[in-house]
């Protein structure tokens, strides 16, 4: 699932023959870009970027030249939820798939006590078991 800020902000698709605008760093296709810079308009009139409206140029056009790091930044922009029930963390894919691996706070645990049955979130559960009877 793409969020907007992978999408072409000027024709909102994936975008193709995609570059950098250098002045702030935002993604589009060049070939919308350039439709927007060859656009009639006066000449005292610049062009801004389609999301921040920062100032550029044609030469401010820029193929990412490290794709892996152009994935990774735009994984980053995405935001999920912790897949377990009950858990409140939101983060980017990466850094959330690492809280489900390690975290151990997150989720449903149930009260040790075998009369009581109490469900809930661990640190519910831990403060819970202490005064379990």
């Amino acid at each position: 699932v793409f969020s907007n800020s992978s999408l072409c902000p000027i024709c909102f698709g994936l975008p193709r023959n995609p570059v950098i605008l250098q002045t702030c760093g935002h993604l589009a296709c060049r070939p919308c870009l350039r439709k927007m810079l060859y656009a009639p308009r006066p000449s005292t009139q610049r062009i801004g970027c389609p999301i921040c409206r920062v100032f550029f140029t044609l030469f401010d056009l820029k193929g990412p030249t490290n794709w892996r790091l152009l994935l990774k930044q735009c994984w980053q922009m995405q935001h999920v939820r912790c897949s377990r029930t009950g858990c409140d963390f939101q983060s980017d894919p990466f850094t959330a798939f690492e809280h489900e691996r390690i975290s151990s706070t997150c989720g449903t645990s149930i009260c040790p006590s075998k009369t009581c049955g109490f469900k809930g979130r661990i640190e519910t559960v831990v403060q819970h078991a202490i005064t379990c009877s």
